[in-house]
């Protein structure tokens, strides 16, 4: 009789055990990378290159871009739906007016949004520099 209840224990348990073994049991948010070149400087006037690299298995929503100055002269913002893409690798391009002064903060996110709900946010602060 013990055995049996040992047994019937252990079949009921096993679906618990193996569900908490799977990576991708519960909802979890999308990922998201931003990337710029090493050693990156910034100048005004300037093109600031990089890419970004999301991915959700649920299927990717929106990504939203955002670039904004420290002085108001440089405020970027857009919206790009996905279409449910899984993954995505994009490059991106923004352009740094002149007269932004020396060592003005640069800030750039990128917020992405799966399906399920979820949302991941990468950012990255540059500081405009001289021209070298």
């Amino acid at each position: 009789m013990e055995r049996r209840a040992i047994v019937t224990g252990c079949i009921f348990l096993l679906p618990i055990a193996l569900a908490c073994t799977d990576p991708r049991a519960r909802p979890v948010p999308p990922v998201v990378q931003l990337s710029f070149a090493p050693g990156t400087i910034v100048t005004s006037p300037d093109t600031l290159d990089g890419s970004l690299y999301a991915f959700d298995e649920d299927g990717l929503q929106t990504l939203t871009l955002r670039a904004v100055s420290a002085d108001g002269r440089l405020e970027v913002d857009s919206t790009i739906p996905l279409a449910g893409f899984p993954e995505q690798t994009r490059s991106m391009r923004f352009f740094i007016p002149p007269g932004v002064p020396d060592n003005t903060r640069v800030t750039i996110v990128v917020t992405v949004l799966d399906f399920a709900g979820f949302q991941t946010t990468d950012s990255t602060i540059f500081a405009t520099q001289l021209t070298p």
